[in-house]
């Protein structure tokens, strides 16, 4: 009754060999990605990209090799899931904060040479590399990248555990390092949990959008009688989710969108009138209408 739904089903022989539907599938995420995600989030995308591989406990992963490079993107990472939160960058005010959630068959791994991948500018020139500064954030040890460029936002890089690194702006990071159980974290918001928690098994790559968060982070970026109009779309967008998730089973591909919480049309146009600068109507009926 207050959204819409829409799925494009693509089915295959038992014995199909569809070269095309091989290239683009990957293997499912899992929910344990959303972990730490903080639960405010405007903006959530997820894509699984390897399964979760045993390694030798014993094994040296601090080395980094030439050939490292290809493997971290094509079979060391597992999953990633990006966020952006409802604020504003505190060192950019015209970025939002925004974080990556990696998991790795190898965290250590993963964080020496992306360590090492960020190093290089300052190794082909010292004056326009980023500065490095070892931080301590929620009682994990990381490192802080800082360049010069006006444009370029200040990145945090902390390991978690084993299997887990954050990496995005100090707000995000310090968000994402400060859940303590599920219920803080994406996982147990009240808009987006369900959305995310009733993605389908082979659920593959994902994007949920909290539409009423979206729009005030806008209005942060805006300024004067834009940031206004947006501030005000939002109060009526409040609750508005956008939810787009791609099922990639072994013989059957299912794209689905899904839009809920919808505004009702009082709502609409009562911020229609008020934009216009002039007085709502007292009544509106839309009886059936989302």
């Amino acid at each position: 009754e207050s959204g819409v739904k829409a799925q494009v089903r693509v089915s295959m022989d038992e014995d199909h060999h569809s070269l095309a539907y091989g290239m683009i599938r990957t293997v499912p995420f899992r929910q344990e990605i959303f972990a730490r995600v903080p639960g405010s989030a405007a903006l959530v995308t997820a894509m699984g990209i390897n399964p979760p591989l045993k390694l030798d406990a014993h094994t040296e992963s601090q080395q980094v090799t030439a050939l490292d490079v290809g493997r971290e993107f094509f079979a060391n990472l597992a999953e990633v899931a990006m966020f952006v939160l409802p604020s504003v960058d505190s060192d950019h005010d015209e970025l939002p904060n925004f974080g990556l959630v990696v998991r790795a068959n190898d965290a250590q791994k993963s964080e020496a040479l992306w360590s090492q991948l960020l190093a290089i500018p300052s190794m082909l020139d010292p004056e326009e590399g980023p500065r490095v500064q070892e931080i301590n954030v929620e009682g994990q040890r990381g490192q802080r990248y800082t360049f010069d460029a006006d444009d370029a936002p200040t990145l945090d890089m902390i390991r978690v555990d084993d299997a887990t690194m954050v990496v995005g702006t100090p707000d995000a990071v310090k968000a994402a390092l400060a859940i303590d159980d599920e219920q803080q974290s994406i996982l147990g918001d009240r808009d987006l949990a369900d959305a995310i928690q009733g993605a389908p098994a082979y659920a593959s790559k994902a994007v949920f959008a909290h539409v009423g968060r979206l729009l005030a982070l806008a209005s942060q970026l805006e300024d004067g009688h834009e940031a206004q109009q947006l501030a005000l779309i939002s109060q009526v967008v409040k609750r508005m989710k956008i939810a787009v998730v791609s099922d990639e089973a072994p013989r059957q591909f299912t794209l689905g969108l899904e839009a809920s919480e919808l505004p009702v049309f009082e709502e609409v146009i009562r911020v229609v009138a008020e934009m216009q600068g002039s007085r709502a109507p007292s009544r509106v009926v839309a009886s059936g209408m989302p």
